[in-house]
Protein backbone atom coordinates (compact mmCIF):
# COMPACT_ATOMS: atom_id res chain seq x y z
CA UNK A 1 0.00 0.00 0.00
CA UNK A 2 2.77 2.46 0.93
CA UNK A 3 4.50 1.66 -2.37
CA UNK A 4 1.61 3.21 -4.26
CA UNK A 5 0.66 5.97 -1.81
CA UNK A 6 3.92 7.93 -1.97
CA UNK A 7 4.13 8.07 -5.81
CA UNK A 8 0.46 9.04 -5.95
CA UNK A 9 1.02 11.89 -3.48
CA UNK A 10 4.05 13.08 -5.47
CA UNK A 11 2.01 13.12 -8.68
CA UNK A 12 -0.85 15.00 -6.98
CA UNK A 13 1.61 17.52 -5.49
CA UNK A 14 3.30 18.24 -8.82
CA UNK A 15 -0.04 18.49 -10.63
CA UNK A 16 -1.32 21.01 -8.06
CA UNK A 17 1.99 22.90 -8.18
CA UNK A 18 1.85 23.13 -11.98
CA UNK A 19 -1.75 24.35 -11.89
CA UNK A 20 -0.86 26.95 -9.24
CA UNK A 21 2.04 28.24 -11.35
CA UNK A 22 -0.19 28.47 -14.42
CA UNK A 23 -2.80 30.42 -12.42
CA UNK A 24 -0.12 32.74 -11.01
CA UNK A 25 1.15 33.42 -14.53
CA UNK A 26 -2.40 34.16 -15.68
CA UNK A 27 -2.88 36.56 -12.74
CA UNK A 28 0.49 38.28 -13.19
CA UNK A 29 0.53 42.00 -13.74
CA UNK A 30 1.25 43.58 -17.06
CA UNK A 31 1.82 47.22 -17.84
CA UNK A 32 -1.26 49.16 -18.86
CA UNK A 33 0.08 49.75 -22.37
CA UNK A 34 0.24 45.97 -22.97
CA UNK A 35 -3.45 45.36 -22.22
CA UNK A 36 -5.89 44.84 -25.08
CA UNK A 37 -8.11 47.51 -23.50
CA UNK A 38 -6.89 49.96 -20.85
CA UNK A 39 -8.88 50.78 -17.72
CA UNK A 40 -11.87 53.02 -18.40
CA UNK A 41 -11.40 56.26 -16.46
CA UNK A 42 -14.64 57.95 -15.32
CA UNK A 43 -15.75 60.29 -18.10
CA UNK A 44 -14.37 58.07 -20.88
CA UNK A 45 -16.62 56.16 -23.29
CA UNK A 46 -16.32 52.43 -22.47
CA UNK A 47 -17.35 51.52 -26.03
CA UNK A 48 -14.46 53.48 -27.58
CA UNK A 49 -11.51 51.84 -29.32
CA UNK A 50 -8.52 50.92 -27.13
CA UNK A 51 -6.36 53.72 -28.58
CA UNK A 52 -9.04 56.30 -27.82
CA UNK A 53 -9.58 54.88 -24.34
CA UNK A 54 -5.84 55.17 -23.66
CA UNK A 55 -5.84 58.82 -24.78
CA UNK A 56 -8.92 59.53 -22.67
CA UNK A 57 -7.35 57.77 -19.67
CA UNK A 58 -4.17 59.84 -19.98
CA UNK A 59 -6.12 63.09 -20.45
CA UNK A 60 -8.54 62.49 -17.55
CA UNK A 61 -5.67 61.49 -15.26
CA UNK A 62 -3.66 64.60 -16.19
CA UNK A 63 -6.70 66.84 -15.62
CA UNK A 64 -7.43 65.29 -12.24
CA UNK A 65 -3.82 65.60 -11.12
CA UNK A 66 -3.53 69.22 -12.28
CA UNK A 67 -6.74 70.17 -10.42
CA UNK A 68 -5.91 68.26 -7.25
CA UNK A 69 -2.23 68.92 -6.59
CA UNK A 70 -1.40 71.67 -4.14
CA UNK A 71 2.22 72.76 -4.12
CA UNK A 72 3.37 72.30 -0.50
CA UNK A 73 4.16 75.67 1.08
CA UNK A 74 7.38 74.47 2.74
CA UNK A 75 8.69 73.17 -0.59
CA UNK A 76 7.61 76.38 -2.33
CA UNK A 77 9.42 78.53 0.25
CA UNK A 78 12.61 76.54 -0.29
CA UNK A 79 12.05 76.63 -4.07
CA UNK A 80 12.09 72.82 -4.16
CA UNK A 81 11.17 71.28 -7.50
CA UNK A 82 11.37 67.85 -9.07
CA UNK A 83 9.50 64.83 -10.32
CA UNK A 84 7.99 62.10 -8.17
CA UNK A 85 7.85 58.77 -10.02
CA UNK A 86 4.97 56.63 -8.82
CA UNK A 87 3.89 53.19 -9.93
CA UNK A 88 0.35 52.07 -9.26
CA UNK A 89 -1.63 48.91 -9.74
CA UNK A 90 -5.18 49.12 -11.01
CA UNK A 91 -6.67 45.80 -9.93
CA UNK A 92 -9.11 43.63 -11.86
CA UNK A 93 -12.04 45.48 -10.28
CA UNK A 94 -10.72 48.91 -11.29
CA UNK A 95 -9.48 49.96 -7.85
CA UNK A 96 -6.09 51.67 -7.51
CA UNK A 97 -3.83 49.71 -5.16
CA UNK A 98 -0.14 49.28 -4.42
CA UNK A 99 0.95 52.87 -4.87
CA UNK A 100 4.71 53.15 -4.56
CA UNK A 101 7.39 55.72 -5.18
CA UNK A 102 9.92 54.13 -7.53
CA UNK A 103 12.62 56.67 -6.67
CA UNK A 104 12.13 57.66 -3.00
CA UNK A 105 14.20 60.45 -1.52
CA UNK A 106 14.88 62.09 -4.88
CA UNK A 107 12.75 65.18 -4.16
CA UNK A 108 11.65 67.12 -1.09
CA UNK A 109 9.55 64.91 1.25
CA UNK A 110 6.58 67.29 1.02
CA UNK A 111 6.47 66.85 -2.76
CA UNK A 112 6.47 63.06 -2.37
CA UNK A 113 3.74 63.26 0.26
CA UNK A 114 1.54 65.47 -1.93
CA UNK A 115 1.96 63.22 -4.97
CA UNK A 116 0.98 60.18 -2.91
CA UNK A 117 -1.99 62.01 -1.38
CA UNK A 118 -3.44 62.89 -4.77
CA UNK A 119 -2.88 59.48 -6.37
CA UNK A 120 -4.52 57.75 -3.39
CA UNK A 121 -7.70 59.62 -4.31
CA UNK A 122 -7.92 58.29 -7.87
CA UNK A 123 -11.44 57.05 -8.58
CA UNK A 124 -12.52 53.51 -9.25
CA UNK A 125 -12.57 52.83 -12.97
CA UNK A 126 -13.54 50.10 -15.38
CA UNK A 127 -10.87 47.38 -15.31
CA UNK A 128 -8.37 46.71 -18.06
CA UNK A 129 -9.01 43.73 -20.33
CA UNK A 130 -6.48 41.34 -21.83
CA UNK A 131 -7.29 38.18 -23.77
CA UNK A 132 -10.96 38.70 -22.91
CA UNK A 133 -10.32 38.74 -19.16
CA UNK A 134 -10.50 41.64 -16.69
CA UNK A 135 -6.98 42.01 -15.33
CA UNK A 136 -4.81 44.05 -13.01
CA UNK A 137 -2.31 46.40 -14.65
CA UNK A 138 0.67 48.48 -13.56
CA UNK A 139 0.95 52.11 -14.58
CA UNK A 140 3.79 54.60 -14.10
CA UNK A 141 2.88 58.17 -13.19
CA UNK A 142 5.52 60.91 -13.18
CA UNK A 143 4.28 63.94 -11.23
CA UNK A 144 6.37 67.04 -11.84
CA UNK A 145 6.47 69.93 -9.40
CA UNK A 146 7.73 73.06 -11.12
CA UNK A 147 7.63 76.63 -9.82
CA UNK A 148 7.96 78.27 -13.24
Amino acid sequence: MHKFLFPALVIIFFTAFTEARAQAAADSLIFLEEADRPPVFPGCDPSAEAKDLQQCFDFQLAMLLSKSINYPSDAREKEEQGTVYLEITIDSTGVVTDIRNTDPGKVHPSLEKEALRVVKKLPRMGPAVHNGKEIAVKYAIPITFNLK
